[in-house]
Parts: C-alpha cells; structure tokens; sequence
C-alpha cells in the first residue's frame, strides 16, 4: 500500500495578489490537500487492522469534508482560461468520493466475513489493494498537473516535506509486507479455528482431517517463509510467524492425537455404558468386563486430556499474543 501525499510550497517571484497563478493554487491546495492526509490515516487504521465499522465515523466525516471542498472548488473560475488544474482536483475529490462512498462500503461488508476463510481473507486484502492503488493513480495524475500548471505559470515547485513523503512511502511498503506474512499465516490460523470448533462438537472425523491439513499447511508456511527477507533488516514478522507455525505443528503432530485417543474413548465408554445401563443385572460377566476396561481406559485419558488442553490453551494464548505483539511493533517501528 503505498500511498503518495504531495505537499508541496509554491515559490513564485512574480506578484502574490489573489489573481496570481501561485494564489490560485495555493487555494486549490488548501481544499485537497489535508483530505489527502485524512485519506491516509483512515486507510492507515484499516490496514493496521481496526474494525472498519468503528472508525467509520471517519469515513462519513471524509465523505462531508470531501463534498464540501468539491463545492467551492467547482464554482471557482478557471485561471486565464485553463481550468486543468481545477478540473483534476474535482476529479481527484470525486475519486476520493467514491472509493470512500463505494469501495470501502464495501470493504466494511467484507470485513465483517473474512476471518470465516482463507478466501474470503485473501479476497478482502486484495479488495483494499485495488482500491489503494486506485487512490495512488489518482494521486499521481493529480501530482502530474500541478507540475504541468506550474511549469506553464513559470512557479517553481519545491518540495519542502519529502521527509513526510518517503515516510509514508516506506509505510507503504511495510503495509504490503505484513499482508503478504499474514495471509501465509491466516490459512494455518484457521484451519486450527476449524479444528477447535471441531473439538467442541466433538466431531472426531473433522478434527482428524483437520489435523493433518494443519500440519501440511504449517509445514508450507515455514517454507513459504525462506522466501521473505527481513524487513529493513527486521525480522519481527517472520520469527513471530515461524514460531506460531512449529507450534500448529507440534499441535497437530503432538497434541491433537491425544485429544482424538480421549474421544474415541469416550466414545467408546458411553456406548458400552448406555448399553449397561440397559441390561442392568442381566449383563454378562464379558461385558461387565469390557465395561470395566473401557471406563478405566477412558479415566486414566481424562487427567491427560485435560493437561494437554490446558498445556495447548495456555501455549496458543502467548503464541498469539507474541504474533500480535509482534506485528504492533513492526507497524509502529516502519509505519507510524
């Protein structure tokens, strides 16, 4: 997601009386420029993985400031006949309009779906790619005719905050990094989700297969992961992720198979005990034996599958927390 904001000073030896070129596009620039700032906070907030609905008051104040400066701005004259200049900022407004109005409506409705799927996920980050090179297009088109209007009213442009400029330039690019690590991460993310939603319904098959495509995809992401350099030389994200990756691994290798053995044993155990309780006094001394073994077996798998679930929980909990804690770092250290 880079971005461009283009803030520029005018210098102009010539008059500086409201007729002059320079005024006119300082005029011009008032209106534009701080929505163009706005834009990039709202987008920056999004990315960073703010609930799109919370800050949509931003949104709609965006969308008010936007229309009010396409106002004032449409009932200004052209300078001496050349209304390009006023022309590209009604059409840049207008773009920032409807990516605002259009676009991110509908990366909120996305939003609230993404987390159900890997697609779904990849779906809405590709959506907010489009749309933020939809909004660096119109920047640079807009960029493009400020120069053309200066250099026709002989002002010379001077660029007094590319420090700014290359600093959300950089921020950018840490955005387009962090998708890219996410989205290796999300497929394992939630296949595990789909186990744990497994286990709860005790779905024994599910969470059979879903372990083995849990190992299969962390063992993709570690090797997906060789690909990614570190970041500026930060390896936050790609330590985090690996981490997180060896222990869906050691889950799905390790632990799971227990939780499965404590199913299908107690399963086992309340078939053979619905069956006793039926017979009652009538049951044969076999089946008050196997009884017998199945609950023993199924009690001595009850003190181990409640330490594993309490040794997984407790280790999935840091695991995420250190993912999370690790993405806040690398965002505030490259994109702030």
């Amino acid at each position: 997601m880079v971005f461009t904001i283009f803030i520029s000073f005018y210098s102009d030896a010539n008059s500086q009386d409201n007729s002059s070129a320079l005024a006119y596009m300082q005029f011009l620039g008032d209106q534009y420029k701080p929505i163009s700032k706005d834009m990039w906070d709202y987008m920056s907030a999004i990315a960073r993985g703010k609930n799109a609905r919370k800050v949509d008051n931003k949104r709609k104040e965006l969308i008010k400031t936007i229309l009010n400066s396409k106002k004032i701005i449409s009932a200004s004259k052209p300078y001496k006949g050349d209304s390009g200049l006023r022309d590209s900022t009604v059409a840049y407004l207008v773009l920032n309009y409807n990516i605002l109005n259009e676009d991110y409506d509908k990366i909120v409705d996305l939003e609230e779906i993404a987390e159900q799927s890997y697609d779904q996920m990849e779906a809405y980050i590709l959506v907010r790619k489009q749309t933020n090179e939809k909004i660096n297009s119109a920047s640079e088109a807009m960029e493009a005719e400020e120069k053309r209007f200066a250099a026709q009213n002989n002002i010379n442009l001077i660029q007094v905050d590319s420090k700014l400029s290359k600093k959300l330039e950089r921020a950018g690019e840490a955005f387009d990094y962090y998708d890219e690590i996410f989205l290796v991460h999300f497929k394992s993310q939630i296949q595990e989700s789909n186990i744990i939603s497994a286990m709860n319904k005790q779905d024994i098959n599910a969470v059979e297969q879903g372990k083995n495509a849990l190992k299969q995809y962390s063992e993709e992401g570690l090797e997906a992961l060789l690909k990614f350099k570190p970041f500026k030389g930060d390896a936050t994200l790609i330590v985090a992720c690996k981490n997180l990756f060896n222990f869906y691994k050691k889950e799905a290798d390790v632990k799971f198979p227990v939780i499965i053995d404590f199913y299908l044993k107690k399963e086992n155990y309340d078939e053979m005990k619905k069956i006793m309780d039926s017979k009652g006094k009538t049951a044969t001394k076999e089946e008050i034996n196997n009884y017998n073994k199945s609950m023993n077996d199924y009690n001595i798998l009850v003190n181990k599958f409640n330490t594993v679930n309490q040794e997984l929980n407790k280790e999935r909990t840091q695991k995420i927390n250190d993912w999370n804690n690790a993405i806040k770092v690398f965002l505030d250290k490259h994109a702030s």
